[in-house]
């Protein structure tokens, strides 16, 4: 399993490490790698005194993610009318337009 950890020097301390992604797992240490090793460390610590879970969460469709066009994308698939609809729309749409050229 891959971890990212962003490794910064800290005034005070030397250098932080911080395991991306985790809120509170992070090292300390007077060098770059001691810091990275300690935040190593209590990466494993925490891994081994639980377990990684899956969940799926039902989507409420309330999230800004949400896409309403793909709720309706390729309902028409295959529908042997569906050229014949989109040509009427077409010559609808052109005469409006004619309709409000005209003076």
């Amino acid at each position: 399993m891959t971890h990212y950890i962003l490794v910064r020097p800290n005034q005070e301390q030397g250098y932080t490490a911080i395991v991306l992604g985790w809120p509170v797992e992070a090292g300390i240490g007077p060098t770059r790698e001691a810091a990275l090793a300690a935040a190593q460390a209590a990466l494993q610590e925490c891994l081994a005194a639980g377990e990684v879970v899956a969940v799926q969460i039902e989507d409420l469709g309330r999230g800004s993610n949400r896409n309403p066009w793909l709720e309706t994308a390729g309902m028409f698939d295959g529908n042997p009318l569906y050229d014949e609809v989109m040509a009427d729309v077409a010559a609808a749409r052109e005469c409006e337009r004619e309709e409000a050229a005209a003076p």
